[in-house]
């Protein structure tokens, strides 16, 4: 496989092969460096999932300004990353969440958020991981089952994170599920919209 070099400036917002090798000087990268359309119509699984994960393990902030279809769970483990994405969507069912967040004081902004036959956002932990001081900004969360989800599975706690997500909808389920580890977490400005469910629901050591 030949690695082709080119310069942040030449590819910027293009279309360029996932094999590229990035400067030095790469400052973030786009969806559409590895393939993504944003058109709201192609499938971009795929090239969200490989920006994600380059993004993470190089800590490159990532910009877009598509509408990016997914037809599978997202997920972005990583610190210190500021992601800004217009809109990422999902009209497919599938278990879990369209987007689940692992880390600590990640910068995270869409304009929306959407998935209509599965689960919105969920910010999570791991055995050694804890997710801490992120900031979420969202201006539209909309779900089919709850909107978003903040709890984990290991004995690291999901704290001190602010939200500032203008409206939340929840078509069948609960808009806010505080869940096990999460603790001292802030919202400002949200308005909830739930057809079933409660607004802001409590299980585990979350209740």
């Amino acid at each position: 496989i030949i690695e082709t070099v080119v310069d942040t400036k030449t590819y910027v917002d293009n279309h360029i092969p996932v094999n590229v090798v990035f400067k030095d000087d790469l400052y973030y990268v786009t969806p559409e460096m590895f393939g993504a359309v944003g058109n709201e119509t192609t499938d971009d699984t795929t090239a969200i999932t490989n920006c994600f994960a380059y993004a993470a393990s190089h800590r490159i902030d990532i910009r877009g300004k598509g509408v990016y279809r997914v037809s599978q769970p997202i997920s972005l483990t990583a610190d210190r990353l500021n992601v800004d994405l217009f809109q990422l969507s999902s009209w497919t069912s599938f278990e879990g969440y369209l987007l689940t967040i692992n880390g600590s004081r990640n910068n995270i902004s869409f304009d929306t958020l959407q998935s209509t036959h599965s689960k919105g956002l969920r910010i999570t932990n791991s055995a050694n991981k804890e997710s801490r001081n992120n900031r979420i900004n969202i201006g539209y969360l909309l779900a089919d089952g709850d909107g978003l989800t903040i709890a984990g599975s290991a004995a690291n706690y999901i704290s001190y994170n602010t939200f500032n997500i203008n409206r939340i909808k929840s078509t069948s389920g609960n808009c806010i599920v505080n869940g096990d580890y999460a603790t001292e977490n802030q919202f400002y400005n949200t308005q909830l919209e739930g057809e079933s469910g409660w607004g802001v629901y409590g299980t585990g050591s979350g209740k």
